[in-house]
């Protein structure tokens, strides 16, 4: 029984560590703390970057109900993110995918 005390003890111990250590955050103000951070900076006002992704192409695409083909807006739209990402190809970026509750 004292065994499992001590690993109890132990899990919380590194648990609390970690929560702790996840919650601080980076307040020297020098540098960028995620890659959204590094993507706004480097955009500027060029042609090839951020600023003209958001200005001239589509940030979402949608699937029509209970299918899994694209239509053709969709598909301009995902060539053009295509396009962009090729021609800059340092710029970090998240994925996110998202079905209602019946999964259409």
């Amino acid at each position: 029984m004292a065994i499992a005390n001590n690993i109890r003890t132990i899990l919380m111990a590194l648990f609390v560590g970690f929560f702790v250590t996840a919650c601080a955050g980076n307040t020297g103000g020098s540098g960028s703390s995620s890659g959204a951070a590094r993507v706004s900076s480097s955009g500027g006002t060029s042609d090839s970057g951020v600023a003209y992704l958001k200005r001239n192409v589509a940030d979402r695409i949608f699937f029509n109900t209970n299918t899994t083909g694209l239509n053709n807006a969709a598909r301009a739209t995902l060539l053009a993110q295509a396009e962009w990402l090729k021609q800059n190809g340092s710029i970090a970026l998240r994925i996110e995918g998202h079905a209602d509750e019946r999964g259409t």
